[in-house]
């Protein structure tokens, strides 16, 4: 269980792990094909980049009240993490 929690917390920038993790804990082969999965989708770069996948991650959250952490915590663990995508990404000029 410890190498898949330590690639979540090095992956996401954050040391928080949700409920759905400590679920999987009991069944170590979905555990490890969850999170290759979901890394893959998640943080790898593709049509969509990673900071883009998690405000929509944060969005969808929010849009269905989010019961596992009604207080957002999963939000503030993740803002480091956004904010270092998003200071890696190059200025854009604003339209006027």
């Amino acid at each position: 269980m410890k190498p898949v929690f330590d690639d979540i917390w090095a992956t996401r920038g954050s040391a928080y792990v949700n409920n759905l993790w400590h679920y999987l804990a009991s069944d170590s082969a979905l555990r490890e094909t969850v999170w290759r999965d979901v890394k893959a989708v998640m943080a790898t770069p593709g049509t969509l980049d990673t900071l883009t996948k998690a405000l929509i991650y944060a969005a969808v959250s929010i849009a269905n009240s989010c019961p596992v952490d009604p207080d957002r915590r999963t939000f503030r663990q993740i803002t480091p993490g956004v904010k270092k995508m998003a200071a890696a990404r190059p200025a854009t000029p604003r339209s006027q």
